[in-house]
């Protein structure tokens, strides 16, 4: 009786102490992408920046010529990453922003696209708050995204959302 109540307890703190780490992969964009010099800015806005501002999540459209990103003003709480919730509401405002379907490029600092090289791992796909646009060029390289020296800026729409909570 005395080893039923100790293996039920023992397995409590063990199920109970978990911490899930994985990415919601449901709205993740696939297939080859190509990043033109103005979404190579976005990105790197996006993801670069003090911690206090916490990148939310980056979708980008159908035809990749119009992006969606959204951040939030981060007062000590740790990073975290989007659950499938979050991602469908700001995807479904993409979607009518833009009337084209919009796929999930990041979720907080991890790029989740699947080009068939990116693992989508916290741990290996995750963008620094301090690094340099050359270490982003490195990183999406290493991920296997191509960067083209093109600017199609004149045909990308942006639609950016910064809450800023707190505000006086």
């Amino acid at each position: 009786m005395k080893k039923k109540i100790f293996f039920s307890i023992f397995f409590f703190f063990i199920i109970s102490g978990t911490i899930s780490y994985a990415v919601p992969n449901n709205y993740n964009g696939k297939g080859s992408i190509i990043i033109s010099k103005n979404m190579l800015e976005e990105l790197f806005e996006y993801f670069v920046g003090p911690k206090s501002k916490q990148p939310e999540i980056f979708l980008i459209s159908e035809d990749k010529s119009n992006f969606y990103k959204t951040s939030f003003r981060n007062y000590g709480q740790k990073s975290f990453i989007n659950g499938s919730g979050g991602i469908k509401r700001h995807k479904l405002k993409c979607e009518r922003k833009f009337k084209q379907n919009c796929d999930l490029f990041a979720n907080a600092r991890v790029i989740v696209w699947d080009n068939g090289i990116n693992p989508m791992k916290k741990k290996t796909s995750s963008i620094k708050y301090n690094s340099t646009k050359e270490d982003l060029v490195i990183s999406l390289n290493e991920l296997g995204f191509e960067i083209s020296d093109v600017n199609n800026a004149d045909e990308q729409n942006i639609i950016i959302l910064d809450k800023n909570f707190g505000k006086n």
